[in-house]
């Protein structure tokens, strides 16, 4: 099964985050240390979760140590970054990242190459220039972030 947007969200939780495995699989073939830091709403779902506040469910999935730094990781499997998503990650980046511990997006794509990592800052400057779409489906508004 495909880990994308046209998916229920029911259908996504019975199969592989494929993103995430393809995120660990990098780590891991690279060497790179990293732990599960977020929610695994997959192999460990919470009860009532939609109960929990909006920036604790928007929690990094990962911390992994890149380029000498300590990083919190959302990992995604596609280039589309929900609008609401993205003020959750803006506010936990101005509340407890700096410059030793930035938080990154990892962009883990089907075609089997590398994640590509961008900063939330980075993010930030590109959807300057970019008008939300609307996904079919829950009608929530998302940028199409250009790789």
């Amino acid at each position: 099964m495909n880990d994308t947007h046209s998916n229920t969200y029911e259908e996504r939780q019975k199969s592989l985050n494929k993103a995430e495995a393809r995120f660990e699989f990098f780590c891991e073939g690279k060497g790179i240390w990293y732990c599960r830091m977020g929610f695994d709403e997959t192999n460990d779902p919470v009860p009532m979760f939609w109960k929990i506040h909006p920036l604790i469910r928007s929690l990094p999935d990962y911390l992994m140590v890149y380029k000498e730094k300590l990083c919190y990781v959302h990992v995604k499997g596609s280039n589309k970054l929900k609008v609401h998503d993205l003020g959750q990650y803006v506010i936990f980046h101005r509340l407890y990242c700096d410059k030793e511990t930035p938080m990154l997006i990892a962009f883990c794509f089907e075609d089997g190459g590398k994640p590509i990592f961008k900063s939330i800052r980075w993010i930030e400057q590109a959807v300057l220039t970019l008008k939300p779409k609307i996904f079919p489906t829950d009608k929530k508004e998302y940028y199409e972030l250009p790789m």
